[in-house]
């Protein structure tokens, strides 16, 4: 799946139109779009999502691979990093450790 969440696949052609197949990550999406509204500059978005993402990667393992589950743990990482990211620098390393950390503690993971 995308990171944004959202996947747009191509499936077949039918009468010589594409048949587009749109795929809603209900997860990735709300969690994205917290981070896209948080009110930084693109340039800062761009560090906050890479972080965002690459933290989840390190973490999805670890969550239960219920949607309604991940859905949560990707809004609760979400909320973390922002907060991260509010307190300053904005820094891929810095956010992306600490968030991970963070998540860690508080739904005790052992990572």
């Amino acid at each position: 799946m995308s990171p944004s969440g959202l996947q747009t696949e191509l499936t077949r052609r039918m009468n010589r139109r594409p048949l587009i197949i749109v795929v809603w990550d209900g997860a990735g999406m709300r969690a994205r779009q917290l981070i896209g509204s948080a009110g930084f500059p693109p340039d800062a978005l761009k560090v906050i999502g890479d972080a965002f993402e690459d933290a989840w990667a390190e973490l999805a393992s670890h969550v239960s691979s219920d949607p309604t589950v991940v859905d949560a743990a990707r809004l609760s990482l979400a909320e973390i990093v922002v907060g991260i990211a509010r307190a300053g620098p904005i820094d891929y390393d810095r956010i992306k450790t600490a968030a991970v950390d963070v998540f860690c503690t508080v739904h005790r993971i052992g990572i």
